[in-house]
C-alpha cells in the first residue's frame, strides 16, 4: 500500500520534495524481501531526526468518531508531540506505533475523526513543520446502522451490540446466551433487530430493549414499520392432532398473530418479506393451493391474505417484495437441477430471468424505476443488478449472504452477513466500518446485519 501511494504521489508532484525519493526507494527494499520490525509506542525511536513525510491514510472516507491510521515519517515520539487537524478541526490522537524499515523509522498515527468535520485535507504538525496530505478524506452524508457481536474472554457467548456509523451503541445482551440476529430496520431514529436468544421466545428489539412474543420455535424472517404498528412475518411452529410439529405461516402485528395458511385447500410456507402500503399487506414466499384439484397451483406472493399466481411462476423460493407507486415488485428463484437454482424477478407479473441464473437474489430495491438487487451465489464471483446488468462486489466472498442493497443519491450500498467481517460497499468497493470505539475489538468483531440510511 505505501509503495503505490508513493508512487501515485511523486508523479503528481515530480521534484516537489527532493527527500521522498529516498523514503520511496527504501520502501521498495523492504517489500522487495526485507523483513519489516514492529516498534511499540512505549518504545524509544526518536522520531525527530527524521523529516517529517507524509506517506498515506488507511480509511479513505468516514464519519465522526471513526478511527483513522496515518502513515509516515518525522511524527513526534509521543501522542501530545502531534497535531492532526482535519481542515481546521484539531482532531484526538489515540495511538502512536514506529516500524523500523531498514533502519529506518516509518511511524502510525491512529487518530479520531472530529465532530463538524467536513471533506477535504488532513495535515499534521510535529517538531515544528506542518505537511498536509494531497489526497481528501471524505466525510460520509449517509448513515449505516448494524447489528454485531463482540467476543469476549469473560463470558460465555459473544456480546450483542449494535453501532452505528461503526461506532458501538448499545449492547444488548450480556453474553450469557447464544444470540442470532438476522436483520436490522430503522425508522426515524428508532433502531429495530429481529433474532433470538438462547431457548427464550422469539423477540425482536428496539433501540436496543426486547419486545417478546410468540413461542421459542417460531421463526422470523423479516420486519416492516407502519406508523405505530409493527408488523413480522415468518413460521409459527405449532402442534397438530396428525403432525407432530406443524408449520403455519402467520404475521404478528404489534403481537397479536394473524394465520395466512388458510384451511381451505391453501397452503404457505416459508415467508420471507413483508411490505405494506396504505391497508395492503404483501407477503412474498412460496406455497400451493390445493382448490383446483389436481396438481397444486404456485402462490408467489399473498396480498392481504390472499394467494397470487404470476404468469410463468413455477415452485419458487421468493426473498423479497415491495411496492412503488402502482408498481408490484418480487424477486425469488427457482428451483433447478440438483443444487442450482435459477434467478428472477417480476415487475407487475412480467418475468426477468437473470443473465446469470446461478445468481441466487435475496434483497431488492427501486429507485427512479430503476430495479437494484443483491444475492449470492456458490458458483459465480459476487455480485449485484441493475436492471439485470450485472456489477461485482470487490473482495467479497461467494458463501456471503447479501441482506440489503439501498440505493442513496446515486450511490449504490450493499450489506452483507457475517461471512464479510465488519465491512460492506459503496458503489462495488469493500469499505471498513468499525469506528474508534471498536479499534481494540476489531478483529472480534463480526456484523450479522446492517442497513444504510440517509
Amino acid at each position: 500500500m505505501i509503495t503505490n501511494f508513493l508512487q501515485k504521489y511523486l508523479q503528481k508532484n515530480k521534484g516537489y520534495f527532493y527527500l521522498i525519493s529516498f523514503v520511496f526507494i527504501i520502501t521498495m527494499s523492504v517489500f522487495a524481501g526485507c523483513k519489516t520490525k514492529i516498534i511499540e509506542r512505549d518504545t524509544t525511536i526518536a522520531p525527530s531526526t527524521s523529516t517529517l513525510v507524509l506517506i498515506d491514510f488507511a480509511n479513505t472516507s468516514g464519519w465522526a468518531g471513526n478511527a483513522v491510521v496515518l502513515r509516515g515519517t518525522g511524527f513526534g515520539d509521543e501522542i501530545a508531540k502531534n497535531t492532526v487537524k482535519f481542515g481546521n478541526i484539531t482532531a484526538r490522537v489515540i495511538d502512536f506505533k514506529g516500524m523500523s524499515i531498514n533502519g529506518r523509522d516509518v511511524y502510525e498515527l491512529t487518530v479520531v475523526v472530529p465532530e463538524n468535520a467536513v471533506t477535504g485535507k488532513i495535515s499534521v504538525t510535529a517538531n515544528n513543520t506542518t505537511a498536509t496530505y494531497p489526497n481528501d478524506f471524505v466525510i460520509n452524508t449517509n448513515n449505516v446502522y448494524a447489528a454485531g457481536l463482540e467476543e469476549s474472554t469473560k463470558t460465555p457467548f459473544p456480546i450483542a451490540k449494535y453501532f452505528k456509523n461503526g461506532n458501538a451503541v448499545k449492547n444488548f445482551s450480556d453474553g450469557t446466551k447464544e444470540i442470532t440476529m438476522t436483520k436490522i430496520l430503522v425508522v426515524g431514529t428508532d433502531v429495530y433487530i429481529i433474532g433470538k436468544e438462547g431457548d427464550t421466545n422469539t423477540k425482536y428489539w428496539k433501540n436496543g430493549v426486547a419486545v417478546r412474543f410468540g413461542n421459542n420455535e417460531d421463526i422470523i424472517n423479516d420486519i416492516f414499520v407502519n406508523g405505530n404498528d409493527v408488523y413480522l412475518v415468518g413460521d409459527e411452529m405449532t402442534i397438530n392432532n396428525s403432525i407432530p410439529w406443524y408449520v403455519r405461516t402467520v404475521y404478528w402485528k404489534n403481537g397479536i398473530i394473524n394465520d395466512i395458511s388458510s384451511e381451505f385447500g391453501v397452503r404457505a410456507n416459508g415467508a420471507s418479506s413483508i411490505f405494506i402500503t396504505g391497508n395492503d399487506i404483501y407477503i412474498a414466499g412460496y406455497g400451493l393451493d390445493y382448490r383446483g384439484g389436481g396438481n397444486p397451483t404456485p402462490i408467489q406472493y399473498f396480498k392481504n391474505g390472499i394467494g397470487v399466481n404470476l404468469d410463468n411462476a413455477t415452485f419458487n423460493n421468493n426473498t423479497a417484495i415491495l411496492v412503488s407507486g402502482n408498481d408490484i415488485y418480487l424477486a425469488g428463484a427457482e428451483s433447478g437441477n440438483g443444487q442450482n437454482f435459477i434467478g428472477k424477478y417480476w415487475k407487475n407479473g412480467v418475468l426477468t430471468t437473470f443473465n446469470n441464473s446461478l445468481f441466487f437474489p435475496t434483497a431488492l430495491s427501486v429507485v427512479d424505476n430503476d430495479i437494484y438487487v443483491a444475492g449470492y451465489s456458490n458458483q459465480i464471483p459476487t455480485q449485484y443488478y441493475k436492471n439485470n446488468m450485472p456489477f461485482l462486489l470487490e473482495n467479497s466472498t461467494n458463501k456471503s449472504y447479501k441482506q440489503a442493497i439501498t440505493v442513496l443519491n446515486n450511490n449504490v450500498y450493499v450489506t452483507a452477513n457475517s461471512n464479510e467481517g465488519a465491512n460492506y460497499w459503496k458503489n462495488g468497493k469493500k469499505m471498513p466500518y468499525l469506528g474508534a470505539t471498536t479499534l481494540t475489538a476489531r478483529d472480534k468483531t463480526t456484523l450479522n446485519a446492517m442497513v444504510v440510511t440517509q
